[in-house]
């Protein structure tokens, strides 16, 4: 630190009034984080003194409300998403998982000791979508590491980035992702729909989570139940958390979506319902989602003309 000031959060500062100069954030911060780390190998030292987690993600999945949720576990210091526009990384590793090893090796780490060098919790965790493509080189690097993949309903992720692409807003997460080259859809890519995009990526990215970590919470467990979060999550992580806290920050989402231009599932189009089915339900059963019906517009239209007519 200098003259008592955390080096990350400084970074952060001069990171956010470089982007107000027109500069690149990330690289900002990087430069400063870089400058102030140590080597890898002490990296790793002073990493491995302390119990290490990481929760994973496709995002809009109440990551950020689950950071909030956990630093206020005993000894522990968590934290979402440190990385400014670290999710720019994450969409190139998709295709080019080479390059995880090295940006972990050259900087990540590095990074991440500082953080810790800083606070010295006991528990250390990021619950951090970005990093989901990074999961085998993390193992590699970081044995003790705990990994949780954290899931939710299929339909209303799709819904909520959907949502997001209708109002046009930008997002890293999932703009420039596109397949890597042996995936299905890779060869077709280019001809799929908007809404078929959202859909692949929900189901291409939980099964990448699923095939590498060891454990899986399900995000409509964890927010109705605080016996479900301990067993899903508090337990496998090593945490203490009072169920007060759990009930206050249940009440309290963050970064929700408040306004829906696409709707529930039971709104969507016969095409859009086969689309989700077709893409994503192999996925959906293998956490035990209940697969819903596609809804026949056409029949429900005769019906009710039907009933109509008899009236």
């Amino acid at each position: 630190m200098v003259m008592g000031i955390r080096i990350s959060q400084l970074a952060l500062t001069l990171s956010r009034l470089a982007a107000h100069a027109g500069l690149n954030r990330r690289q900002v911060y990087g430069s400063i984080m870089r400058s102030c780390a140590p080597s890898l190998d002490t990296s790793l030292r002073q990493l491995q003194q302390h119990s290490l987690f990481l929760i994973v993600s496709t995002g809009r999945t109440g990551t950020r409300w689950l950071a909030h949720l956990l630093n206020q576990a005993d000894g522990a210091y968590v934290v979402h998403e440190p990385v400014p526009h670290e999710q720019h990384l994450h969409a190139r590793a998709i295709c080019h998982p080479e390059t995880a090893i090295t940006y972990l090796r050259t900087f990540r780490l590095r990074e991440m000791a500082v953080r810790v060098r800083e606070h010295n919790p006991d528990i250390y965790g990021e619950v951090n979508s970005a990093l989901r493509f990074y999961l085998p080189a993390l193992k590699q690097l970081l044995p003790s590491l705990r990994i949780i993949h954290l899931v939710r309903d299929g339909r209303d992720v799709v819904r909520s980035i959907y949502n997001r692409r209708l109002k046009s807003k930008k997002n890293p997460l999932y703009d420039k992702i596109v397949p890597p080259a042996l995936d299905a859809y890779a060869s077709r890519w280019h001809t799929l729909s908007a809404f078929e995009k959202v859909c692949w990526g929900w189901q291409a990215e939980n099964q990448f989570m699923r095939e590498n970590t060891a454990w899986c919470a399900k995000f409509e467990d964890i927010t109705r139940s605080y016996e479900l979060l301990s067993s899903q999550v508090l337990a496998p992580l090593g945490l203490s958390l009072k169920k007060e806290l759990w009930e206050r920050s249940v009440q309290t989402p963050l970064n929700a979506t408040q306004q829906y231009s696409f709707g529930a599932w039971k709104t969507w189009t016969q095409e859009q319902q086969d689309i989700f089915l077709r893409m994503c339900s192999t996925e959906m059963l293998a956490y035990g989602y209940c697969l819903p019906a596609i809804i026949d517009h056409s029949c429900a239209e005769q019906a009710s003309d039907r009933k109509r007519d008899t009236a």
